[in-house]
């Protein structure tokens, strides 16, 4: 490896300091250039530090914000040079990275990963650590695109990353090398929305709009596109649906963040994920939760209006929605639902001790019965024994 390339690795060392803290718009730029090409989010900085041997992207919005690195080598290789380029490349990356979490008492751990980019199959290594009480990962990833060795790092905390999924998945997705750029995004035309006003849940970066039946479309402005919600009501759907599930969406009782759109319903519960948008199957953002829709077992909710900003809540890392059998959490950092079956203390004066959302932590008292808590990326309930 040249020492051009290992000048180039420890500017980006030095550019990142400390990835943990210490202490939006919609439009789409495209870098294209010497072969290398993608999209990125229009507010988020790139810094060009390419040179002779190398092509290096930086991508930062600046203290307390994830950060992207691409790092593609200009030399065409053939098959027996690429492996053991990567690998040089590979390790100087992650022994740097691994020095500067030792310089603050951070003892990662180290896991093989995998993520397809550009698409290609992409492996990859994550280095998980905490850093001043916040917890994070460094992932760094290889792969060959025209005949040329491609690094890309991704790195910051978790709640540094849920805010970057949009911008991750956008580079990731036209990430190309040799080939003709894929062209950026692009605002889908707003459908007629005319039937859908009956409820509209505006201001936040996930939008809805909705008919009575809880019909009508999110409006991901992370992705600049228009996603139709689906329908499991048993009425004209434009999505298959899962057979033996019903479920009616109370749209007065939907929430949004910049992140994400709960679905409060009786029968279920649905969350769109805006990070798991993707151009080629939207639908994939959407997550039904099985388990609380199962005939028997259903989802059963409150429709009272006294407990409408209680029993429904979301912020940009965590959905909560209670019922009469089960308490459910959307943990946005593991894309998926962790449900505890047992009916909420709905008791109208303990309504602000009851059922609690706060950053990255959820409590909720059931019914007769103790407080549980949720903490983000835990994927589990803890509650008190009963009394």
């Amino acid at each position: 490896m040249s020492k051009a390339i290992v000048f180039r690795i420890l500017i980006f060392i030095a550019f990142i300091s400390i990835f943990f803290p210490q202490t939006a718009t919609g439009q789409v730029n495209q870098y294209a250039r010497d072969g290398l090409s993608f999209s990125y989010p229009a507010d988020w900085p790139l810094t060009d530090e390419s040179d002779a041997a190398a092509q290096t992207l930086n991508l930062d919005r600046g203290k307390d914000e994830a950060k992207i690195m691409i790092l593609a080598l200009r030399q065409q290789l053939n098959p027996s040079e690429l492996g053991p380029a990567q690998a040089r490349v590979t390790e100087a990356l992650v022994s740097a990275l691994v020095q500067e979490l030792a310089k603050v008492g951070a003892q990662p751990e180290r896991s093989a990963i995998s993520e397809s980019i550009g698409g290609v199959h992409a492996q990859g290594i994550r280095l998980r650590a905490t850093v001043k009480g916040e917890p994070g990962n460094i992932e760094v990833y290889w792969l060959t695109l025209g005949g040329r060795s491609v690094h890309l790092v991704y790195i910051g905390s978790d709640q540094e990353r849920i805010r970057a999924n949009h911008a991750w998945h956008m580079v990731i997705s036209t990430l190309r090398v040799g080939g003709a750029p894929v062209a950026p995004p692009v605002q889908s035309r707003p459908p007629d929305l005319t039937n859908y006003a009956y409820r509209q849940i505006t201001g936040r970066r996930i939008e809805l709009y909705m008919d009575q039946w809880g019909r009508g479309f999110v409006h991901d402005l992370n992705n600049n596109a228009w996603v139709r919600i689906p329908d499991y009501s048993g009425r004209a759907s434009h999505h298959a649906r899962v057979q033996d599930i019903r479920i009616q969406i109370h749209p007065s009782f939907c929430k949004t963040s910049d992140t994400m759109a709960l679905m409060y319903a009786f029968g279920g519960l649905l969350v769109y994920d805006s990070s798991l948008y993707t151009t080629q199957d939207p639908n994939q953002a959407w997550r039904l939760n099985y388990e609380v829709s199962q005939r028997g077992q259903a989802f059963a909710s409150i429709s009272r209006t006294r407990v409408i900003n209680h029993i429904a809540q979301v912020n940009d890392v965590l959905a909560l929605a209670a019922g009469t059998n089960w308490i459910c959490i959307y943990d946005l950092g593991l894309h998926k639902w962790v449900n505890y079956q047992d009916p909420v203390d709905d008791s109208t004066a303990q309504l602000d001790s009851n059922l609690v959302l706060s950053g990255s932590n959820a409590q909720v008292k059931i019914l007769n019965g103790p407080f549980c808590n949720y903490t983000a990326g835990t994927g589990s309930w803890r509650c008190l024994s009963r009394r």
